[in-house]
């Protein structure tokens, strides 16, 4: 049986869709901060992989990062119902700004993702052409306008939403769902778009790498090459999976079913955070070689502190 929190509006009228499932808000928030702890210690690795600095395919895997690490703290937020609670009854536009943070950020992955996937296939596609193509040279301005085109259309689209209902955000989905049709069709045309942009340069990618995995390794270079296009063919198969199973969760929601499974499109796309880490510990030797080294000195120093402690008790004993 759900526990469900009866809560009330400005004008005393009930309004009990905010905490639906406690359990389940509760287990969402546990999640995201997991995935913000996992992503912290993600970036100090990832900072540790000195040959890659420097490199467009280091700057995607910090963006990356970064942007889980920001995601999480707002979905950590977000999904607190008491805090969602508090903000909306007190404060509804501080709820508009933090809602539209917490999904630009979610929009931006999308960009960071196609870009991700895109550097690949440049490399792999057209070596020579690589290094003076537009995108590479103008890498950064491609990620700024990512991050400016989320901010803006979803500053744009949920202010539409907060005109229309200015508690909007008191709903799990954060207003997604109980937005007029036009604020709807503003919030997934974009990623839409976005998807299938990434749909289409995955194929690519992956024909590419296809004829990569069957090429002999002669250098270095050519490992270093291999593991990193590994990284993004993991990371992005694991996207694919979890956009599958959110597109359903999203069309389920969206029909005026499966109000249960609203915080559930949170967790999911959340999870992600995990897969690309697990993606780049498999895939890249030199972050693995890191993470072992860190785990053995940190049991080092936890055996020399222990036998500190043991061997003045036993001069006590004796």
């Amino acid at each position: 049986m759900q526990n469900i929190t009866v809560c009330r509006y400005v004008d005393g009228s009930e309004a009990s869709d905010i905490c639906l499932d406690l359990a389940t808000d509760q287990i969402s928030v546990w999640f995201s901060a997991v995935v913000l702890i996992a992503n912290i210690i993600h970036m100090v690795f990832i900072m540790q992989l000195h040959h890659h600095k420097g490199t467009v395919f280091y700057t995607t895997l910090r963006l990356t990062t970064i942007n889980d690490i920001l995601t999480s703290v707002t979905n950590t937020l977000l999904m607190f119902c008491p805090f969602r609670e508090y903000v909306v009854l007190t404060y509804p536009s501080v709820c508009l700004i933090a809602t539209v943070l917490g999904v630009a950020l979610f929009g931006f992955k999308y960009f960071v993702i196609l870009f991700t996937i895109v550097e690949r296939w440049l490399l792999l596609a057209k070596p020579f052409q690589y290094s003076e193509s537009i995108f590479i040279r103008k890498y950064h301005i491609w990620v700024w306008f990512g991050l400016a085109f989320s901010l803006l259309a979803n500053f744009l689209t949920y202010f539409m939403a907060f005109l229309y209902d200015p508690l909007f955000c008191y709903d799990t989905g954060f207003g997604i769902y109980g937005s007029p049709s036009y604020v709807n069709f503003a919030i997934i045309l974009p990623y839409f778009l976005l998807n299938t942009a990434i749909t289409i340069y995955s194929v690519l990618f992956f024909l590419q790498y296809l004829k990569l995995r069957r090429q002999q390794i002669r250098t270095e270079a050519d490992v270093q090459l291999k593991q990193a296009c590994m990284y993004v063919a993991i990371s992005t198969a694991a996207y694919m999976g979890c956009s599958m199973v959110a597109l359903v969760f999203q069309s389920i929601n969206l029909a005026g079913k499966g109000q249960e499974l609203k915080p559930w499109l949170l967790l999911i796309n959340q999870t992600h955070g995990i897969w690309n880490i697990l993606a780049l510990y498999v895939a890249l030797k030199s972050y693995r070689d890191k993470v072992k080294e860190s785990l053995t000195k940190c049991l080092q120093c936890r055996c020399s502190k222990a036998r500190h402690v043991i061997e003045p008790e036993s001069e006590l004993t004796n």
